[in-house]
């Protein structure tokens, strides 16, 4: 009888474990930023928190993202229309997804791919051609930006979060050229006050003062969409003493998952 009660034991908490295990799918089918020799911290650290990660590098179909509660997609060079429909239905019925951007120097962001799939996602945000540079809380060149201004949301998924390191990245702006203001897109992050845009062209919104946004969260449907003007949770940002960016992405998936 013991022995019945143990391995009866046993099966519940593998079964608990089994329905608490959240599938995060990570996109590199598309020349993303980054693949996943670049991104093994990150993973280590998921699966031991309760994610299972799953790499693609196929087409992103209703198939593929049946599998995940979240798709992280940074920076795809393509998206076909029936991924941008399959992504949207995802998020529309529940899923959770963290688009990121790169910045616009030597034509790194593929701006008209990423705020395609904002617009057909009716985000209150997109991503601005720009890059942001701080000459004054920067870690090393001036587009090695530290963030230390995380504005508190009703999503509280900066709780905690002190400073980050944002490289090379984009600002936000509202459709329409617009400043991005809270409404239906919450700012989770933005500059310091002594931030300027750089490498901008006639399709960026320009602020005329700092801070920037550089991270959002917004509610889509049945689902979540989180934006940052770059991917902050690669080897080199994940592991450095003092910065905050391996707990952000703990976060940002928790809210992404629902918990």
């Amino acid at each position: 009888m013991k022995k019945f009660y143990l391995i009866l034991i046993a099966v519940l908490v593998l079964g608990m474990m089994a329905f608490s295990t959240v599938n995060v799918i990570i996109d590199e089918g598309h020349s993303n930023q980054y693949a996943q020799t670049k991104l093994t911290d990150m993973v280590k650290t998921l699966e031991s928190s309760g994610y299972n990660v799953i790499f693609s590098t196929s087409e992103i179909t209703p198939q593929l993202l049946s599998q995940g509660k979240i798709l992280l997609l940074a920076n795809p060079k393509s998206l076909s229309d029936s991924e941008i429909n399959a992504i949207v239905n995802f998020v529309q019925d529940g899923g959770g997804l963290f688009l990121t951007a790169e910045s616009n120097y030597k034509q790194e962001g593929h701006f008209d791919v990423l705020n395609k799939l904002l617009g057909a996602l009716n985000a209150a945000f997109v991503f601005n051609p720009d890059e942001v540079e701080d000459s004054s809380s920067n870690y090393g060149d001036v587009w090695e930006v530290k963030i230390s201004d995380f504005p508190q949301t009703p999503f509280n998924i900066t709780n905690g979060i002190s400073v980050i390191k944002f490289y090379s990245g984009c600002s936000l702006a509202a459709p329409g050229n617009n400043p991005l203001q809270n409404g239906e897109a919450y700012v989770i992050a933005q500059t310091s006050p002594m931030a300027k845009q750089a490498d901008t062209n006639s399709q960026t919104y320009s602020y005329w003062q700092p801070p920037f946004p550089v991270g959002a969260a917004q509610i889509i449907g049945k689902g979540r969409l989180v934006g940052f003007g770059t991917a902050i949770y690669s080897n080199y940002d994940w592991t450095t003493k003092g910065y905050d960016n391996a707990q952000l992405t703990l976060n940002i998936l928790s809210w992404l998952s629902g918990k």
